[in-house]
């Protein structure tokens, strides 16, 4: 079982290093301000530039227009997606290169995103992938909290599913198992503080996934 991986919420370079050097194959950069892992353009320059070209660099984006949002990717043309966060902005598909990222707590949550993918604008040019993160009010992501696995125990994924949410070293072999995502995306549980990764966490998570292809 081979599962793509997708660190996010990186600020370092350091950090960047190590996870690329364990296996990572895409990178999460965060432009939403509210986030403690926001970075500014200049740092976020910096992270794409230290990107090897065969790693994924994707932009976290939270409920900006979609004229900004271009404005984003025309900045830095080493991001190879935006992964989108918020609320469902119709406007948003007008980009060509986008993972859609939604929140769930209950199979009603999975009902609206299937409806959501649905509308003619949004199929006409679908997302790439899906993310799949825990329903925290208020919060965009990096919350570590679980989604309810058992909810998409034998979903039928729309599009190519990334799982997200409390992932860390010690479950990610579980959710894998259980749900069997096409990769999936961790950022606070590989972390020492907001932001600041730990490289034995990093390594850890990916040899918890490395075990199970035994």
């Amino acid at each position: 079982m081979s599962t793509r991986v997708k660190i996010c919420g990186i600020t370092r370079v350091k950090d960047l290093e190590v996870a690329i050097e364990a296996g990572a194959s895409a990178i999460g950069l965060n432009f939403y301000p509210g986030s403690p892992r926001y970075l500014a353009p200049r740092q976020a320059q910096k992270m794409l530039d230290a990107i090897p070209a065969l790693v994924e660099a994707v932009a976290v984006v939270v409920d900006i227009p979609a004229v900004e949002a271009q404005k984003l990717m025309d900045l830095h043309p080493g991001l190879t997606a935006l992964q989108w966060h918020g609320a469902a902005n119709i406007e948003f598909v007008l980009q060509a290169r986008w993972i859609r990222a939604w929140s769930v707590s209950q199979a009603s949550d999975l009902s609206e995103l299937e409806t959501y993918l649905q509308k003619p604008l949004v199929a006409s040019l679908p997302p790439k992938a899906i993310l799949l993160d825990a329903k925290v009010k208020g919060l965009h992501g990096g919350t570590g909290k679980t989604l309810p696995w058992d909810l998409l125990k034998g979903w039928k994924a729309p599009a190519p599913l990334l799982l997200a949410g409390g992932l860390n070293p010690e479950n990610v072999a579980q959710a894998v198992r259980d749900v069997r995502p096409f990769g999936v995306d961790v950022a606070s549980g590989v972390e020492s503080a907001p932001g600041i990764k730990d490289p034995a966490k990093i390594r850890d998570f990916f040899q918890a996934l490395e075990a199970l292809k035994s």
